[in-house]
């Protein structure tokens, strides 16, 4: 096996390989420094590419921490929607009590109007108490 270079287009007759020496004579003659330029280069164009969502979040919410600030302002829309649901139901409950006790705020389905036209008595009082379960068999 020798270790000549070959030029272009000069193999060995009669089969298909060529010489590693050609392959790597193009990227031998860059420096050092020109192929680590290079590498940065592609590196910090793959992290800006990827970074593009996270660095308009930052922009959005002028921090770079988006993720705390999302979930801070989430969490306080959940709590003033529950606050405005509380309210609605602090008012629903007083409006209802100025209503009275016998004001109905739904109307009656057609078994509840049945059952109230049929039944003229309530149900009376059962005659056993908590304390009389226990003579029970």
């Amino acid at each position: 096996m020798s270790n000549r270079r070959h030029s272009k287009g000069s193999q060995t007759p009669g089969t298909d390989a060529v010489d590693p020496d050609e392959l790597m004579d193009r990227i031998s003659s860059l420096s050092f420094l020109r192929m680590a330029g290079i590498s940065v280069a592609i590196h910090v164009a793959l992290v800006g590419v990827t970074s593009v969502g996270f660095l308009m979040d930052c922009s959005k919410y002028k921090t770079w921490h988006p993720d705390t600030e999302i979930r801070r302002i989430t969490k306080e829309q959940r709590a003033e929607k529950l606050r405005k649901e509380r309210e609605d139901a602090q008012r629903k409950l007083i409006a209802d009590r100025k209503k009275g006790p016998g004001a109905e705020t739904k109307p009656s389905s057609d078994i509840e109007k049945n059952v109230k036209r049929k039944s003229t008595t309530l149900p009376t009082r059962s005659g056993v108490g908590l304390e009389d379960i226990d003579d029970i068999k």
